[in-house]
């Protein structure tokens, strides 16, 4: 096999991840299997349950690697908005780092892996230094990881399209249309692209913060009446 690759030592659960990772991000996620694992490392097909009983906790162990690249070591002389901004962005570009089959993996993961959390807690470690209120900090740290899952998501879908010969269009192209005037009033290039909506969203989470920053937590946001009743 032409990539394959022959371990020498012992065969170590980082070895078998980092090789998932590369067979997923070369030729997609069908394509990886325990048998194919074996393959691509020249051991016996069997050899990978000895750290993954199955598919789905080695496609863990591949979320977790991708998290892993994700720099979040910030400056903790810059401001607390830079910080925040960093950490998500980091967080973003670990997961466009990969494969769009990966990074849509990655993104519609539930983030329970230790991995994981460490950039939660880091970016609500980041506004809870600068007196945001907890239930805000945890909140905004929500919200920014579901923008970031739908900007990955349309990212990694754009790059697929593209790929099969697809256009990809950020203004409708059936604008300017009569029926749709304030839309065809707006220039072309007001459209933003997915990594510039991505920003737009990060800057507004962080312009609702800098106002609670140094305060008391309110309701203004509505986040008791949004809990789920116990």
């Amino acid at each position: 096999m032409e990539n394959q690759k022959r371990v020498r030592g012992r065969l170590s659960r980082e070895v078998l991840v980092a090789a998932a990772l590369e067979i997923a991000d070369r030729e997609g996620l069908e394509a990886l299997s325990m048998r194919r694992l074996g393959a691509e490392l020249g051991v016996d097909p069997t050899a990978a349950y000895r750290h993954f009983p199955d598919k789905k906790t080695l496609l863990a162990g591949v979320v977790e690697a991708v998290l892993t690249g994700a720099d979040v070591e910030t400056d903790p002389a810059a401001p607390w908005q830079d910080q925040f901004r960093e950490v998500a962005l980091a967080y973003r570009r670990a997961l466009l780092a990969h494969s769009p089959a990966v990074a849509r993996l990655a993104a519609t993961t539930p983030l329970n892996s230790l991995e994981s959390l460490r950039i939660v807690e880091h970016a609500v470690a980041v506004l809870a230094a600068a007196d945001v209120p907890l239930p805000e900090a945890v909140a905004a740290m929500q919200a920014v990881g579901q923008l970031t899952t739908g900007s990955v998501l349309l990212e990694a879908f754009w790059r697929e399209w593209v790929a099969s010969g697809g256009e990809v269009h950020l203004s409708p192209p059936m604008l300017p249309h009569p029926e749709l005037p304030v839309l065809s009033s707006a220039p072309a290039e007001d459209f933003l692209s997915p990594e510039q909506v991505f920003e737009f969203g990060l800057a507004a989470v962080v312009g609702g913060l800098e106002g609670r920053s140094g305060g008391e937590a309110d309701d203004s946001l509505g986040m008791r009446a949004a809990r789920r009743p116990t």
